[in-house]
C-alpha cells in the first residue's frame, strides 16, 4: 500500500504540539551567520542556496544518540505505568524504531549568533579559507518562515536549546503526543494512516526535535538551525565525505534581500581576502560603500577576524 501524506494542518499541529511556544516566539538575533569555507561562499552568493545536509550524515552524531537516550527513558517510564492493552502499535514499536531511524531526509543547515568564534574557524575552515556569512536575523526568519515543500510541508529556523530541563520536556511533549495518537487510540484521524506512514512520521519527527537539542558545552555558539521536513531523494544532491558519500539539499535563500555581512576568517593575507571578497560581491550586485545610493537590501560589509593568525 502506498504510504498517505499527512495533511498539512496535522503536520502543522504537530509542530506547535511538540516544540514549546518559546522555541517559535523567541527574539531571532539581529545577525545570524554561517560558516563556511572558499567553495561553499563562492555557491551560496551565486546560487543564492545554502546547502542542508541530512541529519544523520552530521559530523557528531552523539547529537541524535542524546535525543534518542531521552526519547527511550521516557518511553521506558511510560511503559511501567501503563495499564492499558494496546492492539498494533505499542511502546516497545516506539523503541525498535530507534534503533533503525535513518530513511526520512530531515536536513539541516547552522547558524550562530556568534560571527567570530574560535571554535567555529576551527570546526568549519581552515587558515585562509573561512568565512562567516551575516544574515539579517529577522528577514532570514520570516524568508524560510515562508517557505514550502511541493507537499505544503513548512521549514523552520528555531533555536538550538542547551539546558537538560528543556530536553526532557522536548522528549516528554513527543512520546506523549506518539502514543496518545498511536497506542492511546485517542486520535480517529490517524488511524486512517498505515502502519508505515506512521512510521515515516515518527522519524520525521523525532529527527527534527533532535537538532533543536544540543549539549550544553556547546552553549556559546548559540546556534539557530534552519530545519527541512522530510525531503526527496528526487531533489538531493551528493558531495564526497571522508567515508561516504553525504546527501544534501539546496534551500533558496534570497540572499539579495537576507545577507548583510561578511566575516572573513583568520588568514595571513586578509589584504588580499577583502579584496576578492569585494569583487564577488560587486559582481553579485551588493554595494560594499554605504554612502553611495543604491538598495538598502544591497548594501553589504566587508570585515576581518579579530581573532589573531598565530592564535589559529
Amino acid at each position: 500500500m502506498k504510504n498517505k501524506k499527512m495533511p498539512e494542518a496535522q503536520s502543522e499541529k504537530l509542530y506547535q504540539e511538540l516544540l514549546p511556544e518559546f522555541l517559535f516566539n523567541k527574539d531571532v538575533p539581529e545577525t545570524l551567520y554561517h560558516y563556511t569555507s572558499s567553495a561553499g561562499l563562492i555557491g551560496i552568493i551565486e546560487s543564492s542556496k545554502i546547502w542542508a545536509t541530512k541529519t544523520t550524515y552530521l559530523n557528531d552524531s552523539s547529537e541524535l544518540q542524546l535525543t534518542f537516550d531521552y526519547i527511550r527513558e521516557e518511553v521506558e517510564i511510560q511503559k511501567k505505568n501503563s495499564i492499558k492493552k494496546h492492539d498494533g502499535f505499542n511502546h516497545d514499536d516506539l523503541l525498535s524504531l530507534l534503533d533503525s531511524i535513518g530513511n526520512v531526509n530531515v536536513s539541516v543547515a547552522s547558524f550562530s549568533a556568534k560571527g567570530d568564534l574560535l571554535s567555529q574557524w576551527r570546526g568549519y575552515s581552515k587558515i585562509g579559507d573561512g568565512y562567516s556569512l551575516g544574515f539579517d536575523g529577522n528577514k532570514l526568519k520570516k524568508f524560510i518562515g515562508n517557505l514550502t515543500t511541493n507537499f505544503g510541508d513548512k521549514f523552520y529556523l528555531v533555536p538550538c536549546q542547551y539546558e537538560p530541563e528543556i530536553h526532557k520536556k522536548l522528549a516528554a511533549n513527543f512520546v506523549n503526543h506518539f502514543i496518545a495518537t498511536n497506542i492511546s487510540r485517542e486520535s480517529p484521524d490517524f488511524e486512517s494512516f498505515d502502519r508505515s506512514t506512521k512510521h515515516a512520521y515518527f522519524e520525521q519527527n523525532i529527527l527534527i526535535i533532535a537538532q533543536i537539542i544540543k549539549s550544553k558545552a556547546f552553549e556559546q555558539e548559540e546556534e539557530w538551525r534552519l530545519i527541512s521536513p522530510g525531503l526527496p531523494y528526487s531533489d538531493a544532491k551528493f558531495r564526497i565525505g571522508k567515508h561516504a558519500l553525504i546527501p544534501y539539499w539546496e534551500i533558496d535563500l534570497n540572499i539579495m534581500n537576507t545577507l548583510k555581512s561578511v566575516i572573513i576568517g583568520p588568514t595571513p593575507e586578509s589584504r588580499l581576502s577583502h579584496g576578492a571578497v569585494y569583487g564577488i560581491l560587486t559582481k553579485k550586485g551588493f554595494s560594499t560603500h554605504p554612502y553611495i545610493d543604491t538598495p538598502e537590501f544591497n548594501k553589504i560589509t566587508i570585515e576581518n577576524s579579530r581573532i589573531p593568525y598565530r592564535h589559529i
